[in-house]
């Protein structure tokens, strides 16, 4: 069974073809950050190295986020679209799950962060037993504290992610030692784990519809929190008025 993986939640866009889960290719876009351009490009050249096409494919697999706001939703988006049109499956798969993955063969507990702004992380942590996982700290939107403070009993720590950048000699300085960095050419999202995972979530029966798949972002993002910042700033401004209308009404009402 093929399986495309496709990537988009961090700097590199990426596309990966596997068979049985078994990676057969995978094309990286390493330029600035254009992924609605160069995406369908990078999934034409994996079909067409292959000599394949969209009529050979299983299932679709895509990292649903955490990660970048724009970047989950042009995945998830060309996800659906391909499914729709091949009418298979879209499996929805965790960004930090898959980050993980990746580096499961480290005998240490993995600890995927990214920056997530507002002096927050997207982090959790896991640590492997050939294909099986055991989850030390579940997906989420933490302050980087809660994240060290659940790893804090562990032996080896490796970190990984674009977090590193921000929070690197912060770990370090609580870990020490124990906080093992992944080089910088390995610590972003890779389309291959995506399809890799996506093959054995798809054997377990966590395909969905195009329909029903979507992202996962762990919080609002700025633009929605701006806007409901800015509802509440309407209703609160228009409170008075109409208290004093209900209060003149109810007046004339006695009358």
């Amino acid at each position: 069974m093929y399986i495309l993986g496709i990537e988009t939640t961090c700097a590199l866009a990426s596309a990966a073809l596997t068979e049985d889960g078994r990676l057969l290719r995978e094309e990286v876009w390493q330029g600035p950050m254009t992924h609605l351009q160069h995406l369908l490009p990078l999934i034409d050249r994996v079909l067409k190295q292959e000599a394949l096409q969209l009529s050979d494919l299983g299932a679709i697999a895509v990292s649903r986020g955490p990660g970048s706001f724009t970047g989950i939703r042009i995945g998830m988006a060309t996800a659906k679209a391909l499914a729709q049109v091949r009418n298979i499956p879209v499996v929805p798969v965790p960004t930090l799950f898959a980050m993980a993955w990746a580096n499961r063969r480290q005998e240490a507990v993995i600890c995927p962060v990214l920056d997530a702004r507002r002096n927050q992380v997207y982090g959790a942590a896991y640590r492997f037993s050939g294909k099986e996982a055991k989850e030390r700290l579940k997906e989420g939107a933490y302050d980087l504290e809660q994240v060290l403070s659940a790893v804090s009993q562990e032996e080896t720590v490796c970190f990984l992610g674009d977090g590193l950048e921000r929070y690197g000699s912060r770990i370090e300085e609580a870990l020490g030692e124990r906080a093992v960095f992944l080089p910088k050419e390995e610590r972003l999202q890779r389309a291959a784990a995506v399809s890799e995972i996506g093959f054995f979530m798809y054997q377990r029966g966590l395909g969905e519809n195009y329909v029903t798949a979507m992202p996962e972002y762990l919080r609002s993002s700025e633009a929605e929190r701006n806007l409901l910042a800015k509802q509440k700033k309407e209703r609160e401004k228009s409170m008075p008025a109409r208290e004093k209308r209900l209060q003149e009404e109810g007046r004339e009402n006695l009358k």
